[in-house]
């Protein structure tokens, strides 16, 4: 039975459950559901899905399923598997059982042990299910596996290819759970965090949607503020149910934290928070736990929901609108938030002088152009606006009114902009102080948050508040330093009181990661692993997103130091205590703080609050692969594949004797693990057409590229390529493939090198990277790159190699690896693996077909330095775009997405139109007529339309999709009446384009399975005609168009050999252009090797013609071509039975024919898997005899009830020269 075909069963459903059983019924997949009384309700939308089996019974529901998902919590399971009706009765040989559940690890481990003692041949699985709320996988369900590594890759194929379902296998039994734990705990915290946070904000006079607006885009946000703040203002009587869910899933992480000795303060109160919160009761049932908190906070936050609000972002906007212009700017304060936002105002026109303490900063900033100054007293010197971004009170105050202070120098009428991080105490107090310097001088309350390099790129989240005057003073430097700004009313202290509630949350969030990945270390997670996870789960925060990284790498270079914690969450307790406002959680967060300035890490990244736990438990949340031992780890490997693939690479070699290898050695060392192969040290363009025609298997450049910088090797590899191509070009039928090879330690000029290789020879398939090498104790296991030494396997990231002045790096992880030296081009999800267990347990083919599945991916790269540079540039893209179009290839031009910006309008400007004459001189050049043109953007439409297509008129016909206009350009455009979209930049989201391509884009070719699926759907048969020359392909193609019905072109292997490869590409070129669905499928392939070279030739499926053998050898035969083509998505034909008569010089005489055995049919096509099977029932090729056609219907309607059975479509050879009346009763369904 199929993984596909075989039930799968639901024990428990939740909503999440539903979702996941509707994408199993979406795949045609047969689902039972049993569901406690106490659980109907999401059993009840289920059932509305046609195809759901609803069983009364445990039992019933698991009876014979591959697969069974069961929800269960702790209480209840033993009877739930092990009861009269348990799941454990019903399972059959082989099953799997993936339990979500919220059993500890112990309890599972002993629930695995007694269903292995009752069922041994039953495999358990632990999962944690839930729900994608990343960018990336927002809305997709997500399945973290784990247990027995085999059995949990053997489960991914139930969920391959599920609608909207990701599927991970994690780690030993029990991994999945402890993930969940993480998660949990992280919750926890949040919830309670987010409650207080919320609570302290409105005491403080603000109104909670606006905190909530605010918040939930700054850096405090986390995914259950974001879903938790809208129940608690409405009054959702939802609440109740996610303060129990999140109680009840916190204990549980306790319970676990004592069992493994680990301590969590965090979670700990914030579970006795949790407790309080659901101790309201109203009868016999749980009340809202609103009145428990408005008894504790003293305050209804409901009714202050209900108090009139303002848009403090509209606010914003009309005060940027009615701003005044401010040039003359004094900035105090260069520290890694200051220095980003002083020298983005540099960058956006603003004439701004600096000061700071440390000189070095201050010379850095000069050397952007800006201005300094010795003291306070000197910048305030005809300033017009004084911004202050100091690390705390006592600064500020300093800098103000110390010795050489601001305040006295300020000319009157000048506004200060307060954006350090501050009491609201504070703040009024100041605002008080600069009132009575009688000078008119203006205080902004204006508090910053996102970060050091949002800092320096001027898109801050900035809180203001002050009087209307002071506001519209500074609108416009505000704004130049904000992608998001609000203007908060109430006055100085509003927006330090949005601040502090935000620093609250962001300080939490915080101490909560390094709390939650110390428990994920403790319970021999892998830290790495889990973060990638949590990114996706409802437990994550924008501080864990950011911050965790940090702890990962072991790196604290101070970006916000655990120093400014202790300041900031100092001011929420004395501002809580100020306002009767308990606030437990954020106050051991504090103490965390504290523990860790005083261990000496203060001045650290704040992100080192994790070594406060580290230290009091020993564990390392560092995400570094360990050392292994090299014996330990080479004997718990899979043994080897058992067979030699040469076997097979060798025939596909020698038929195919123009294909070489051409590698690309950047240091001598490359050629010690080859021997008998010739080694260029020069590369002109004879050289290699010399080489080419030695028709050799393999040979080497000597490039010795790595003794170069990027630039040049990238040239000298573009050079290389250029001049392969150019020879290739002169030896007719040569093909070849580029191997770059680098060194085994990781160090090279990678992705440099392969840049330039694709940007000569177009985009490839993939980059294959394998930098394995036996001799040199180099070994790749689970993705981490090791170098032996001696009797260790040290990861390479940790060895002297990493540390190299010009090729170093971090990452000892591949994937990792990739995304390091790609600078985030390719990100580490993007890259696949072929693991150690792929290639030794399931071989060759499975390698193939894991290869043949990867979505293909083109990454174009252009680098422009000069005019020269444009114009070469632009020559290549136009022959790569005109190669495209006439491949009737979907093609993409795009220009850099990095924002580049002059120092004036004017230049920005300049910069535009440069970049945008590029674009239309590249459309302008290319001559292929194209399918349809989509233009992006205003500007860009205009011009490529005028400029580049030279249209004077246009008619807009319609909307490719709303908003985005569908023209038709005028006759005198080069491409008249090819449809052209001009696609808006502000128009639909992230998918809006993919959208719109995908509805334009060349339809693909039909597969010939494609072809006889429909037809099975429609009850009609599929001709298929031998072709030999270009007529005969045009009569069939135009005969087919006539009929308006689908065909089949066949070559047989002798036409193949008079026609060879153009006769193939006449085939694929005419089903291409064709009108009606179109084929090409090699016929009667009697040689193994001549097959072989059929599966590389472009065929769309092959004919495995093993008839002339006994049934074993046929079976034998026909299934070692079988696994091949389907792992290249051809569709497999065989034959079982033997036609009489003569097919293109193929002759069988009527004592060698045979008709086909249903019996021997049944058992042929279970062996082999093939997709479509050649029958005889009479039937013959070429001509019949004088006695004419003796053909047995009976037996063919027997086969044809068989086919239709096994899913495989029925073929009958020898039609040539029957009458329809004979054919039509051979095409009855």
């Amino acid at each position: 039975m199929s993984l596909t075909a075989a039930p799968v069963a639901f024990i428990g459903l939740d909503e999440l459950s539903v979702e996941l059983a509707a994408s199993f019924l979406r795949s045609g997949a047969c689902v039972r559901s049993f569901t406690p009384e106490a659980e109907r309700s999401p059993s009840a939308a289920l059932a509305e899905l046609n195809g759901l089996l609803q069983c009364a019974s445990p039992v019933e529901a698991a009876r014979d399923a591959a697969l069974v998902v069961v929800l269960s919590d702790a209480g209840g399971v033993d009877e739930l598997f092990f009861g009269v009706e348990g799941i454990a009765k019903g399972l059959c040989a082989g099953s799997i059982v993936l339990i979500h559940s919220t059993l500890l690890p112990s309890q599972l481990e002993k629930l695995e042990q007694e269903l292995t003692d009752q069922k041994k041949d039953v495999f358990l699985l632990d999962g944690y299910i839930f729900t994608g709320l990343s960018d990336e996988l927002k809305q997709q369900i997500i399945i973290v596996a784990s247990g027995r590594q085999d059995i949990a890759e053997k489960a991914s194929k139930f969920f391959h290819g599920l609608y909207k379902t990701i599927y991970f296998a994690e780690g030993e039994f029990c991994t999945s759970r402890k993930i969940r734990m993480v998660n949990d705990l992280l919750e926890g915290i949040h919830f309670v965090a987010s409650i207080e946070a919320m609570y302290l904000g409105v005491r403080a006079g603000i109104h909670p949607t606006i905190i909530y607006d605010i918040i939930s885009n700054a850096a405090g946000s986390s995914r259950i503020f974001v879903e938790l703040v809208p129940k608690l203002l409405s009054e959702d009587p939802l609440l109740i149910d996610f303060l129990k869910s999140t109680r009840k899933k916190a204990s549980h992480v306790m319970d676990m934290s004592k069992s493994v000795t680990f301590p969590l303060p965090l979670l700990g109160v914030a579970y006795q928070q949790l407790v309080h919160g659901s101790s309201a009761v109203t009868g016999d049932g749980s009340a809202s736990p609103l009145k428990v908190w408005e008894a504790s906070f003293g305050v209804n936050i409901v009714d202050a929901a209900g108090e009139q609000i303002y848009d403090a972002s509209k606010l914003a906007d009309q005060l940027v609108a009615e701003s005044k212009a401010a040039k003359r700017i004094g900035f105090i304060g260069l520290g890694a938030m200051g220095f980003g936002m002083a020298s983005h105002l540099l960058k956006s026109g603003f004439c701004v002088v600096a000061y700071d303490v440390y000189k070095p900063t201050m010379a850095r900033f000069a050397d952007l152009g800006g201005s300094t100054k010795g003291s306070p007293e000197e910048i305030a010197k005809d300033v017009e606006i004084l911004i202050i971004m100091v690390a705390n009170e006592s600064q500020a105050d300093s800098v103000l009114f110390g010795n050489a202070g601001a305040v006295p120098v300020l000319s009157a009428g000048t506004s200060v902009i307060l954006s350090s991080t501050v009491s609201p105490g504070f703040v009024i107090h100041l605002n008080r102080r600069l009132e009575a310097e009688c000078r008119q001088i203006k205080l902004v309350d204006a508090p910053v948050s996102g970060g050091v390099k949002r800092a320096a790129d001027g898109t801050l989240t900035i809180m203001t508040s002050g009087t209307d005057e002071a506001l519209h003073c500074t609108g416009s430097v505000l704004s130049a330093l904000s992608e998001k700004l609000y203007v908060i009313k109430g006055g100085c202290g509003a927006a330090s009181s949005v601040k502090m509630v935000n620093q609250l949350l962001a300080g939490v969030h915080i101490a909560s990661a390094a709390e939650a990945m110390s428990f994920a270390a403790r319970l021999n997670l892998r830290t790495r692993r889990v973060f990638e996870i949590m990114q996706h789960a409802r437990g994550y925060s924008w501080m864990f997103g950011n911050r965790v990284p940090h702890m990962l790498d072991n790196d604290y270079t101070p970006y916000s130091a655990v120093d400014i914690f202790v300041k900031d969450l100092g001011i929420v307790s004395c501002e809580s205590s100020n306002s009767r406002i308990p606030v437990h959680v954020s106050s051991i967060a504090h103490q965390l703080f504290i523990s860790g300035s005083a261990s000496g890490w203060g001045r650290y990244d704040d992100a080192a609050v994790v070594k406060v736990y580290e230290t009091l438990t020993g564990v390392k949340v560092e995400g570094k692969a360990p050392m292994l031992s090299k014996e330990d780890v080479l004997q718990s490997l899979p043994s080897e594949w058992p067979e030699d693939p040469i076997d097979n690479l060798v025939p596909i070699a020698s038929h195919s004797s123009k294909k070489f290898l051409v590698v690309l050695d950047d240091d001598p060392t490359g050629t010690q693990t080859v021997h008998d192969i010739e080694v260029l040290t020069e590369w002109p363009v004879e050289a290699l057409v010399e080489q080419f025609l030695k028709l050799p298997t393999c040979f080497f450049i000597l490039t010795n590229s790595r003794s170069m910088t990027a630039d040049k090797a990238m040239l000298l590899v573009q050079t290389i390529c250029k001049n392969l191509k150019a020879a290739a070009e002169k030896v007719p039928g040569v093909s070849y493939t580029i191997v770059l090879r680098g060194d085994s330690t990781l160090r090279g000029h990678f992705p440099e090198e392969a840049d330039a290789a694709v940007s000569v020879l177009g985009e490839m398939d993939a980059w294959i990277i394998c930098p394995f090498f036996l001799q040199g104790g180099r070994y790749t296991i689970n993705d981490i790159h090791y170098v032996a030494d001696s009797d260790r396997l040290i990861p390479a990231g940790e060895t002297e190699f990493a540390k190299d002045a010009v090729f170093g790096y971090k990452s000892s992880n591949l994937r990792q690896w990739v995304e390091e030296k790609t600078k985030g081009r390719v990100l580490e999800n993007q890259v696949s693996t072929i693991s150690i267990t792929l290639l030794r347990k399931q071989g060759p083919t499975a390698v193939c077909e894991h290869l043949c599945s990867l979505e293909k991916v083109s990454v174009e790269m252009v680098s422009m330095k000069s005019m020269e540079d444009r114009d070469q540039e632009i020559r290549r893209i136009v022959e790569l775009g005109n190669a495209y179009i006439q491949s009737r290839k979907d093609t993409l031009i795009l220009t850099s997405r990095q924002l580049i910006t002059g120092k004036t309008p004017e230049e920005s400007l300049e910069i535009n139109y440069k970049v945008s004459s590029a674009l239309v001189e590249i459309v302008r050049r290319i001559d292929s007529k194209p399918h349809y043109i989509i233009a992006k953007g205003g500007i860009t439409s205009s011009d490529i339309a005028t400029k580049a297509l030279e249209a004077k008129r246009a008619k807009v016909m319609g909307q490719a999709l709303a908003g985005v206009p569908l023209w038709q350009l005028g006759p005198e455009s080069r491409f008249p009446g090819v449809p052209y979209i001009v696609f808006p930049g502000n128009v639909g989201d992230n998918s809006a384009l993919a959208k719109v391509v995908k509805s334009w884009a060349s339809p693909s070719r039909s597969s010939t399975k494609e072809i006889l699926l429909n037809a099975e759907k429609g009850g009609y048969a599929v001709g298929a005609f031998n072709v030999y020359n270009l007529e005969g392909i045009e009569a069939v193609v135009a005969a087919a168009e006539a009929e308006k019905s689908p065909a089949i072109l066949q070559i047989h292997p002798s036409a193949l050999k008079q026609g060879g490869v153009p006769l193939v590409a006449c085939c694929i070129a005419a089903a291409e252009q064709s009108s009606v669905p179109i084929s090409v499928h090699y016929d009667h392939g009697i040689s193994k090797s001549d097959l072989l070279q059929a599966l590389e030739a472009g065929f769309d499926s092959v004919m495995v013609d093993g008839s002339h053998l006994t049934l074993g050898d046929n079976i034998l035969y026909t299934k070692s071509i079988s696994s091949l083509a389907h792992a290249k998505g051809l569709l497999v034909e065989a034959e079982l039975g033997r036609l009489s008569g003569s097919e293109d010089g193929m002759t069988v005489e009527e004592y060698e024919a045979r008709f086909t055995d249903v019996a021997q049919a049944e058992e042929f096509i279970d062996e082999t898997s093939i997709d479509a099977l050649a029958v005889c029932i009479g039937n013959v090729h070429g001509k019949y005899p004088p006695s004419g056609p003796n053909l047995k219907f009976d037996l063919l309607k027997d086969l044809r009830a068989l086919t239709l059975k096994k899913g495989v479509s029925l073929v009958l050879h020898g039609a040539s020269g029957l009458s329809h009346e004979l054919v039509k009763p051979a095409n009855k369904p």
